[in-house]
């Protein structure tokens, strides 16, 4: 499995914002993720044990899926995160199959 660079996003802290995902597989076609459970992390850049968010990912087709943060999930955070996403497939095997930057800028 290849590792799907997933857009950077940069928002302000405490915004209600919507992650579409489309992963792919290491023959480069779109991953199906239809039939199993995907996880998105976030934690502080440099500090990759440390997630501060855990939100589990809604599977919208067989290739895309969504992460809903609600105000409340990212209203007292701000600096450069990495997200990275989980994929259990049916089986119950698990992939890290993507990673990218996020910029919260604070609420004020």
């Amino acid at each position: 499995m290849t590792i799907t660079y997933l857009a950077d996003e940069t928002f302000i802290g405490g915004t209600h914002k919507t992650l579409d995902f489309l992963l792919y597989n290491e023959y480069e076609s779109p991953l199906a993720v239809a039939g199993g459970t995907l996880t998105w992390l976030l934690c502080p850049y440099g500090e990759f044990n440390q997630a501060v968010l855990q939100k589990s990912g809604v599977i919208s087709d067989t290739y895309m899926f969504t992460v809903t943060l609600a105000s409340s999930d990212t209203l007292t955070l701000a600096g450069k995160y990495i997200q990275q996403v989980i994929v259990t497939d049916s089986s119950g095997d698990t992939y890290r199959a993507g990673q990218g930057n996020i910029i919260i800028l604070p609420a004020i």
